[in-house]
């Protein structure tokens, strides 16, 4: 091992020093207080209470216990861990959260060190990340993209480190490798990712044993969840999900013809795949709507990143099977999330984007004879700069992250805590967060337009109380209030607050007369 100068020493102290600072200043600047409004944020912490309570893996808001798969059991046991040693308060566990941020960007800084024999490089990837608005958005909240990106790179890194495949029994590495791609898949699903990019560059250089080896032991490590799931009849929701054409608009059908495969490819290509790239690399304001210039620089600046990783030799192009691994699953993912399954692959993008950007100049440098100075990398962290103002605006949300809809049903889970009923029942969006906040059980109601099974479901669920939002979404004003607008005689309004919230008390005698008399006469329910 070649040692280390004094000088090179004395560079990478400065480095560490200044991305440590940076970090702490930059996450006490962005540091949200409050639980972000993002309903997952309520969902982790309501699944980890209930293991810390020793009733299991699931949910418990409707009253009752349900076991649920929704999400992976890791960030949840993450959560459940941070507890253990430092209590339960959440302040600390976004700084956990923050700090996995600070791992990975230290992890980055050293695999491209020596990956692109290049301190500054290093250094320039590492500033990028930090630089970046939408990683201290997702940092500062209790959600799963920052230990999933940790856990997912450090399994890339360590798979580099696999010196003799040959061997493969003998390296520590391998067994990290599985070890950690597996915790990765256990904190989400698409860490399978990983995995296949693993698989596939094994294959591709004809090392079968250790492929198989690997599969075999992310197999044995990841089977309990599996087992678990169906042993309780629970199926996953990924498959399920691929096959509906809108998971907001389940009406909407199933996928069955190429057209609607179509479809849903190209909307996921421009959103997630080209705008996501732009998006999470130089966060701007880009169109929802399709633009061909989103297409053409999304797709120039995918060209620069797959050329970047490709020149690295075999750590890039396992980087490159990871991305392309990680695309196949967001093409078919369900849409409407725009950029936020992306956010994860930054280091990722920023790797490959410096190391293309890196070559190409030195490329073009030596056809015009022209030594480049020193740290002449540098000079691509004014890409940094253009992330300002989506920083600007990410610590605006931070500091207040509820707009008035929001405060106001947040305002409507204190009433209900203030009534001290008995198992109030109350129908809502975001169950989870009004659960929390009012300690009523609480249950969704369907996304169909369908009056009868509307109907069928609230009348099944027996509300004390059914809200009205108005926090942004548009779920309840799109298929509750037309429902409840036509059936004034099943509710009565009990308290309104602007803008247009409402909590509406449910009457159930005239809900069950209603329903009996449609299943009378089924074709009243389909015209109303």
């Amino acid at each position: 091992m070649k040692r280390m100068t004094r000088s090179a020493f004395l560079l990478d102290a400065i480095a560490l020093l200044v991305i440590g600072v940076s970090w702490y200043l930059l996450g006490k600047h962005m540091f949200m207080k409050d639980l972000n409004p993002n309903g997952d944020n309520y969902y982790y912490l309501h699944l980890m209470q209930n293991m810390w309570e020793g009733n299991g893996y699931g949910t418990s808001i409707s009253g009752e216990f349900k076991p649920s798969n929704w999400f992976p059991p890791g960030y949840p046991t993450i959560l459940l861990i941070e507890r253990w040693l430092f209590g339960n308060n959440i302040f600390l566990f976004k700084w956990v959260n923050l700090g996995f941020f600070l791992g990975t960007v230290l992890l980055v800084w050293h695999w491209v060190k020596g990956a692109v024999k290049s301190r500054s490089a290093a250094f320039v990837v590492a500033a990028l990340l930090l630089m970046n608005g939408g990683m201290w958005h997702f940092g500062t909240q209790l959600m799963s993209e920052m230990s999933f990106m940790f856990f997912t790179m450090f399994a890339l890194w360590t798979y580099t480190k696999i010196q003799r495949p040959d061997a493969f029994w003998r390296s520590p590495w391998f067994y990290a490798t599985v070890l950690v791609v597996s915790i990765s898949f256990l904190i989400r699903g698409i860490g399978v990712a990983a995995l296949a990019a693993f698989l596939v560059h094994f294959l591709f250089r004809k090392q079968w044993k250790p492929a198989l080896a690997m599969l075999v032991g992310f197999i044995l490590l990841t089977y309990p969840w599996s087992a678990r799931n169906k042993a309780l009849g629970l199926e996953g929701r990924y498959a399920e999900t691929i096959f509906k054409k809108n998971n907001w608009n389940p009406d909407d059908g199933q996928v069955t013809t190429w057209a609607d495969w179509k479809e849903k490819i190209t909307t996921n290509a421009y959103d997630t795949i080209f705008k996501g790239t732009l998006d999470v690399t130089v966060p701007g304001q880009y169109p929802k709507a399709r633009e061909n210039w989103v297409w053409i620089t999304g797709g120039l600046a995918l060209a620069l990143i797959l050329f970047g990783l490709f020149v690295l030799g075999p750590p890039g192009r396992v980087l490159m099977l990871f991305l392309a691994a990680t695309g196949v699953v967001l093409l078919l993912w369900h849409g409407g999330n725009q950029t936020r399954y992306v956010w994860p692959l930054a280091p990722v993008l920023y790797i490959g984007g410096i190391s293309g950007a890196l070559t190409l100049s030195s490329w073009f440098f030596k056809k015009l004879n022209v030594t480049p100075v020193t740290g002449f990398v540098f000079i691509f962290l004014i890409a940094g700069f253009f992330m300002k103002s989506k920083m600007d605006l990410y610590r605006v949300n931070a500091i207040t992250p509820f707009n008035a809809g929001y405060k106001s049903y947040l305002n409507l889970a204190d009433s209900v805590k203030a009534m001290r009923m008995d198992d109030a029942k109350v129908v809502c969006r975001k169950p989870m967060i009004f659960h929390h906040h009012s300690n009523a059980r609480t249950a969704s109601f369907p996304f169909t337009m369908d009056s009868l099974r509307m109907l069928e479901h609230l009348v099944s669920t027996d509300p004390d109380f059914i809200i009205l939002d108005n926090m942004g979404y548009n779920s309840a004003h799109k298929f509750l209030t037309p429902f409840l607008n036509k059936h004034r005689e099943v509710w009565v309004v009990e308290t309104q607050m602007d803008p247009n919230v409402y909590l509406l008390r449910w009457r159930q005698e005239p809900a069950e007369r209603k329903l009996e008399e449609w299943r009378q006469v089924p074709q009243t329910a389909s015209v109303d």
